[in-house]
């Protein structure tokens, strides 16, 4: 299973939940597996962005962010290219998507948001000054697939976090 999709099915959807209105929308298709699980559970409401079409997704250059339509948005996973090099435009779709989250929308996105100087202050610490809380995946770090996913893959979710709009 993907991160993603991973992350999805035992924290997103048990703890915190995708609300029933709005669009859900993941930034940075990669492979599709977690857009096609997406789209086998919450149907046409899902949409995939990434300079490749797939089934479900739109071919689209997340550089030209701005362009994006502007809607009521569920929940938006943000895994664009790799964070060294495409950390500005992971904070501008943060930025652009976080005003359309309806109550109880979710943003997950990588956490360096929270921990690495620049990401600190205009990506974490502007989510809570917007009023959204900071759920941290470190929470489930007993939970068997945590501990599996931090020894078998590359991954670690310690370094992942969902933010969500109170409801």
């Amino acid at each position: 299973m993907y991160k993603n999709e991973l992350y999805i099915r035992h924290i997103i959807e048990p703890h915190l939940g995708i609300p029933e209105q709005g669009r859900i929308r993941q930034y940075g298709v990669g492979t599709g597996r977690t857009l096609r699980y997406l789209h086998s559970q919450y149907g046409d409401r899902v949409e995939g962005f990434d300079l490749e079409a797939q089934p479900h997704t739109r071919e689209f250059d997340l550089e030209q962010w701005q362009s994006l339509p502007q809607e009521p948005l569920a929940f938006v996973d943000i895994d664009v290219g790799e964070f060294a090099t495409h950390w500005q435009l992971r904070l501008a779709l943060l930025r652009h998507s976080a005003p359309d989250l309806v109550p109880g929308g979710i943003i997950m996105a990588n956490s360096p948001l929270r921990a690495d100087g620049v990401w600190q202050e205009q990506g974490h610490d502007w989510m809570i000054q917007q009023g959204f809380e900071c759920y941290r995946f470190t929470r489930h770090r007993h939970e068997q697939w945590y501990q599996d996913q931090c020894a078998l893959y590359q991954w670690n979710p310690a370094s992942w976090c969902a933010y969500r709009r109170p409801r």
